[in-house]
């Protein structure tokens, strides 16, 4: 008997210690048709997973600006999953016939299972920002039941009204800074709101109207973490990948799918973002009929990670937690 309590003893304690060992993860997993790079890093095997998408689409720059400044804050409660979507940083080239929202929505279903399976989960939570927010709405849509919580950062569900939205306060700023490049390449736009012309000229002046961060100084960064070394070509792979899903942006509406979901839902805006205005996050927010939450950080532009990390931090634990 008492063998048996000391080996009993022993298993309990050596899986203790393996469960509160802090996790290091990075695979290259296999999607079907490619592979993709994920990194999952926190400080338990048994803490709740929460992936992240990052934006762009194509920004390798975007993901390591989330993984370095709120991603790392919480590792400390959370099993963090940053997934390098198909075609850029370590994930291997794609052509651009198979950058499709499709075969995203497949990828992060691929990596949803992995996680579910390697960490023993039921369900994982998902965070997007922007072009990853618009991905994660593809995903819960399509999958509602493998998400326990959705956070929707600097994002839509309706790609014409986000552009609708941007054209009318574009064209007021430019009228108030009377700058008649502005005018001219917004009034002589079709009002259709669909065309890749219309995505750059409108995206374009709404970043130069509010800019995506306060004061953010890109070279230092990308210098200060290493990514022009680690990631020599991440400039043209955010250009290739934009190019080849811009047609299938344009089209996104998941205003009536997303309504009849009931997963938790938290929307953050900043109230400086010209690309992703409060009106347009607000209107989304009004249209969701599961349980909801609205955040607010009012001295954020496009990249809140950058201008409000605490206070993001803050706003997406409480929320993931509880």
């Amino acid at each position: 008997m008492k063998k048996f309590n000391l080996f009993g003893l022993f298993f309990f304690m050596q899986t203790s210690v393996l469960a509160a060992a802090p996790v290091s993860d990075r695979v290259m997993l296999d999607v079907g048709d490619t592979s993709v790079y994920l990194e999952v890093l926190g400080r338990s095997k048994e803490a709740p997973v929460v992936l992240f998408l990052h934006g762009g689409p194509g920004s390798v720059a975007h993901l390591i600006m989330f993984q370095t400044t709120v991603g790392k804050r919480l590792e400390r409660d959370f099993l963090v999953a940053y997934l390098h979507q198909r075609g850029i940083g370590k994930s291997p080239p794609v052509p651009d016939s198979e950058q499709t929202i499709a075969n995203h929505v497949k990828d992060v279903d691929r990596v949803i299972d992995y996680l579910k399976r390697t960490y023993n989960q039921k369900q994982v939570s998902l965070i997007g920002h922007s072009w990853g927010g618009m991905l994660a709405g593809e995903y819960v849509v399509a999958h509602p039941e493998k998400v326990r919580k959705l956070v929707l950062i600097s994002t839509t569900v309706d790609f014409r009204s986000l552009l609708e939205d941007d054209y009318e306060r574009d064209l007021k700023w430019a009228q108030s800074e009377r700058n008649a490049k502005a005018i001219a390449e917004l009034t002589a736009l079709d009002r259709s709101f669909d065309t890749e012309q219309a995505f750059g000229v409108i995206l374009g002046w709404a970043d130069k109207a509010g800019g995506i961060a306060k004061d953010f100084d890109m070279e230092a960064f990308l210098n200060n973490h290493h990514v022009n070394q680690v990631f020599p070509n991440w400039n043209s792979q955010q250009g290739e990948v934009n190019g080849a899903l811009i047609p299938e942006m344009l089209k996104i509406n998941l205003t009536d799918s997303m309504a009849r979901l009931q997963i938790p839902t938290q929307f953050v805006s900043g109230a400086l973002d010209t690309i992703v205005r409060e009106v347009t996050m607000r209107r989304d927010y009004d249209n969701y009929r599961g349980p909801k939450s609205f955040v607010l950080l009012k001295h954020s532009h496009h990249l809140s990670f950058i201008d409000e990390p605490d206070n993001l931090t803050s706003a997406l634990r409480t929320f993931l937690l509880n």
